[in-house]
């Protein structure tokens, strides 16, 4: 696993464009036609994977959130203006769903990055990096 820490630590450090390209850096130098499957390259794969699938995670959060912040927009003018209110129209279940997968994938994040080497300190140092560099629309 030693070029895989090496590869993490140096991404801490690194500028990036895109969470896409900061995730392509943990498999940078492992790949290749004449390197065997180790279990380096697969964790280093899985790494990739759990990176941008939790930024796009963050992305389905705040989805969900303007979602629901649409609704309760739309009922509280229904409230204003004397109308009939529901129940109904704000559930919170998408908005928790997405919470609860975010959480899975940075838990798979959090455990690549420490078996392949890095610090407690390291892995929160990760996990910022990869929030500002997820784009979110407004």
């Amino acid at each position: 696993m030693e070029k895989l820490e090496k590869n993490l630590r140096l991404l801490l450090t690194a500028e990036h464009e895109s969470v896409f390209f900061l995730a392509k850096k943990v498999v940078e130098g492992l790949e290749g036609k004449d390197k065997p499957k180790t279990p380096e390259i697969t964790a280093a794969h899985m790494l990739f994977d759990s990176i941008w699938k939790y930024s796009e995670s963050r992305l389905d959060i705040n989805r969900a959130l303007n979602q629901l912040i649409g609704t309760a927009q739309s009922e509280q003018k229904r409230l204003q203006q004397g109308g009939t209110l529901d129940l109904g129209w704000i559930n919170t279940t998408r908005y928790e769903q997405t919470v609860n997968e975010s959480k899975k994938l940075w838990n798979e994040v959090r455990s690549l990055a420490y078996i392949a080497g890095l610090t407690s300190l390291e892995i929160t140092l990760l996990q910022n990096l990869i929030h500002s560099l997820t784009q979110y629309s407004k």
